[in-house]
């Protein structure tokens, strides 16, 4: 394991209906630990497990595009993540379908709930 080079971020206003995914992003490069810029895409929004699922089976595409060089070794890296999609999507799908339902990802109890914390210690 190396450093991350693409993130996808999964996320919605709290404020927000569940399943809206208005905040959705991904991040097509990451200068070593920290995100590069944010891109928003309508059809990750609509469709993100999808959406995610397609950049994964094209994953010489998304190295290309986070500006990782061309390896031969990725080859067999990118046939085994594409073994695995189904078990990533559906995964993904269940824990989305949960937040959805209201049982994960619900906000503190309690007036005002717990502070924020904004930034790294």
């Amino acid at each position: 394991m190396g450093r991350p080079v693409w993130r996808a971020d999964l996320l919605e206003s709290v404020d927000g209906p569940p399943g809206s995914f208005d905040r959705t992003h991904y991040h097509p490069q990451l200068q070593g630990w920290e995100p590069g810029r944010r891109v928003y895409d309508r059809d990750l929004s609509a469709h993100p497990v999808e959406w995610v699922g397609a950049r994964l089976a094209g994953l010489e595409t998304l190295l290309a595009e986070a500006g990782v060089a061309a390896d031969p070794a990725y080859a067999g890296d990118a046939e085994a993540l594409r073994g695995c999609l189904a078990e990533i999507m559906g995964t993904a799908g269940r824990l989305l379908e949960r937040v959805r339902r209201g049982e994960l990802a619900r906000p503190p109890g309690g007036p005002g709930g717990e502070p924020a914390r904004l930034g790294w210690l």
